[in-house]
């Protein structure tokens, strides 16, 4: 039913796919292709077999554009969205070792990301994480000519001179094929602007101007509990608190070690890694190690972050593990002081925005 609607009108259609930063990059293409076109976007996550048929059904004669997310647990799914949604351009975030439990290995996970850019016509456009070494070498499953983007020379969209304005943002120089600006951006962190450089190429593809491009990533984009800042009396929670891989959460620890304050790490359970499980857990405990001044993680399977960072060097005085968040809200209370920041960043079964939502109703939301 879904593709057949699809067939009646003609939006640009961009896929977004991803180990990763799918949403926020999602939200940020929006933010960039919204600014000229009507756009419609995938709500929340809607990115499985279900929720993108849904948001493909929502589509109308006034949508010029439409952003959409696309998941996948197995092989196979992600073809069948692209056969839905039928994308022009389609974009992958990053390939990394997450939903093992279910997919098995990282290179069954490259095979079923890959199936978007297959999906893509000649006249498309695939976008790639010049970063990631997976995902940059995917250009041979496409016939569409590739753009990369990131950090690195060979990108096409490059983040140049990056630097934290602490809790403003961002500030780098953004270089394109369409030329060079100086730009900030209010999302804090590494990765936002990594999902800047994402969403300007996206931009690039559909044909904007740079100035566009940059005027309306200035203007900012979220995505709720993905590095949304809760300024709370006294202190300052960075809530992340959505899904978590061992890569995002390094990234997350990134962004906390830029802010100004006592640094608390409230890390969760990192579920479905396979038999990363172990491995993933202390790789981010030792991150942990050289960023936080608290860390309390959460998770009845979560020792590894523990173990971690106490073998990264921090005080096991400094190390508190629970089971859940209700607990995890109890052992954070009585150690926290004026001036912390506190990061929340955990997979979505563990509930730590729960955490979040007790910290704002104890504490009170500063509206700024």
């Amino acid at each position: 039913v879904a593709a057949g609607w699809r067939r009646r009108f003609e939006p640009l259609v961009i896929g977004i796919t991803g180990s990763i930063a799918k949403t926020s990059t999602k939200e940020a293409v929006a933010a960039v292709i919204g600014s000229t076109r009507r756009t419609l976007r995938s709500e929340g996550n809607q990115n499985n077999e279900v929720g993108l048929p849904l948001t493909v059904l929502r589509l109308g004669p006034e949508h010029e554009a439409a952003v959409l997310e696309m998941g996948m647990y197995v092989g196979g799914e992600i073809a069948e969205l692209a056969r839905i949604a039928q994308p022009a351009i389609g974009l992958v975030t990053a390939v990394q070792a997450v939903h093992l439990a279910r997919i098995g290995t990282l290179e069954a996970v490259e095979r079923a990301k890959g199936e978007l850019l297959e999906a893509l016509p000649r006249s498309g456009v695939a976008i790639l994480n010049g970063d990631d070494p997976i995902v940059s070498r995917m250009d041979r499953r496409t016939v569409a000519p590739v753009l990369r983007y990131g950090f690195g020379p060979t990108a096409d969209v490059r983040v140049e001179a990056l630097e934290s304005a602490g809790f403003s943002g961002m500030r780098f120089r953004l270089r394109t094929p369409s030329g060079t600006s100086d730009m900030a951006i209010p999302s804090l962190g590494r990765l936002s602007a990594h999902n800047a450089a994402a969403a300007a190429a996206a931009g690039i593809a559909a044909g904007l101007p740079l100035d566009t491009i940059v005027t309306a990533l200035s203007a900012g984009w979220s995505a709720a509990h993905r590095v949304q800042l809760v300024r709370l009396r006294g202190m300052t929670v960075v809530d992340d608190s959505y899904n978590a891989s061992p890569g995002s959460v390094l990234a997350a620890l990134d962004l906390l070690s830029d802010l100004p304050g006592r640094r608390v790490a409230v890390l969760g359970e990192m579920l479905e890694l396979g038999d990363d499980h172990v491995a993933g857990h202390r790789k981010v405990g030792e991150a942990a190690a050289a960023t936080a001044d608290l860390l309390i993680v959460v998770g009845p399977n979560a020792g590894g972050i523990a173990d971690g960072a106490a073998a990264g060097g921090l005080d096991r005085a400094r190390i508190q593990h629970v089971n859940d968040a209700e607990t995890a809200v109890d052992a954070l209370r009585p150690r926290l002081r004026e001036g912390d920041v506190i990061l929340v960043k955990a997979s979505r079964g563990i509930g730590l925005d729960r955490l979040v939502d007790a910290l704002r109703l104890e504490l009170g939301e500063v509206v700024t």
